[in-house]
């Protein structure tokens, strides 16, 4: 009998072994199929030649990058790129920072409402967000209707269809997820540090510079690095609320890749939208374990 047991507890333990080995090479298979192979064949299209609509040859050279970093008009697409990710991660730093306190903190009754209503908007179509702004920034939008009946403005205010609906609408996007993170952090933080700080003579702004805020800079770090992330990288909120007069990175790739058919030019505009992400998120890691 105990020959048995041990039988059936060895084979328990080996169909065990092998069902997460199953997984785990699935797991591998589908990253490798759906993500490595993808990006690996996008960086290697990006160093060979152009020669007309649809058509390559695969033969090494770097004149994509050149154009790149040398062509005004490709600068300036850069530029307005990473614009848009930077001003895009102060927006949600200043807005966010407050919110992500009051939640991660406050014993407020409305702190499940305002919980509540940060994961709703997660939930909300993105295109049906979008649109909401084009109806509420436009010049016989809602706000410039209120702004002009209380008498602030004498005519409708340009919030559409330039940086600053893209930045707005980029940035309530990216608000939930900047929030919901570093909430996340300031709840970890012990009650009980604070409550040492004040015992010590600290008052409120110098208990939460000498306690809260440090002690939270990593979560801030970490969801400033997925808004530049998501940001740059974004294509219907800078589509719908750019009206084609600015030029975005992801809007350019996808007039390559469906338009102009300039499949090595698109790769290598990836592959520098790709490092300028990585570069940024690394660095803010850097500063992160280095000074943290």
């Amino acid at each position: 009998m105990r020959i048995i047991n041990r039988s059936l507890n060895r084979l328990g333990q080996f169909s065990k072994s092998r069902f997460t080995q199953v997984v785990w090479i699935i797991l591998f298979a589908f990253f490798l199929i759906f993500f490595i192979i993808p990006l690996v064949y996008f960086l290697l299209l990006s160093f060979f030649t152009f020669i007309q609509s649809g058509q390559y040859e695969v033969a090494f050279t770097i004149e994509n990058y050149r154009r790149l970093v040398s062509e005004s008009f490709y600068l300036r697409v850069l530029w307005s790129t990473l614009q848009l990710g930077v001003i895009s991660c102060i927006v949600c730093f200043i807005v966010g920072y407050p919110l992500a306190y009051f939640l991660g903190r406050s014993p407020s009754k409305w702190r499940n409402l305002m919980l509540g209503i940060v994961v709703a908007s997660l939930f909300t179509n993105l295109v049906v967000r979008t649109f909401g702004w084009i109806v509420t920034l436009s010049d016989n939008g809602l706000l410039n209707n209120i702004l002009m009946e209380i008498g602030l403005i004498k005519r409708p205010l340009q919030l559409i269809y330039n940086m600053t609906g893209v930045v707005i609408g980029e940035a309530q996007v990216e608000l939930p997820v900047f929030v919901m993170l570093v909430a996340g952090v300031i709840q970890m933080i012990d009650p009980d540090l604070e409550y040492a700080a004040r015992v010590m003579g600290a008052d409120n702004l110098q208990t939460f510079f000498a306690v809260v805020w440090p002690l939270s800079l990593r979560g801030i770090i970490g969801g400033l690095s997925l808004v530049f992330a998501l940001s740059i990288s974004s294509y219907i909120t800078p589509n719908f609320l750019a009206g084609g007069r600015i030029i975005y990175a992801s809007l350019f790739i996808n007039t390559l890749v469906t338009k102009t058919l300039n499949y090595p030019l698109a790769g290598a505009l990836s592959a520098i939208l790709l490092l300028s992400s990585l570069g940024v998120v690394g660095a803010l890691s850097w500063v992160s374990k280095k000074y943290l």
